[in-house]
């Protein structure tokens, strides 16, 4: 997960689903796939599966840098993204609640 700076509600729903497509594409460049994504108009949440091989916070730097980038250049001028994120594992057992929680 991770937030707009000061959390200001800065994606706008008209191109939200466009931000979670460049996310993805993002995943997946890193072998990885993004499972669910979806957020609110201050912060985005995210299951993904990642390959193990590949450092979590080399992911999550290039998400946040490149997605900050494409909407400050296509939509929000004004956009950053807080300088922290929250980043968790879960087991296959529960990743189906966490894709509901995430969907919800």
């Amino acid at each position: 997960m991770f937030g707009t700076k000061d959390h200001v509600p800065l994606i706008a729903e008209s191109w939200q689903s466009e931000l979670y497509r460049y996310l993805g594409g993002i995943i997946r460049n890193h072998r990885g796939e993004a499972v669910e994504i979806n957020g609110m108009p201050d912060h985005v949440h995210l299951l993904v599966r990642l390959d193990p091989r590949g450092a979590i916070s080399d992911v999550l730097r290039e998400l946040k840098s490149s997605s900050s980038k494409w909407v400050r250049k296509d939509h929000q001028p004004k956009f950053n993204l807080q300088r922290r994120y929250g980043a968790f594992a879960v087991s296959e057992s529960v990743a189906s609640k966490v894709r509901k929680h995430i969907r919800e």
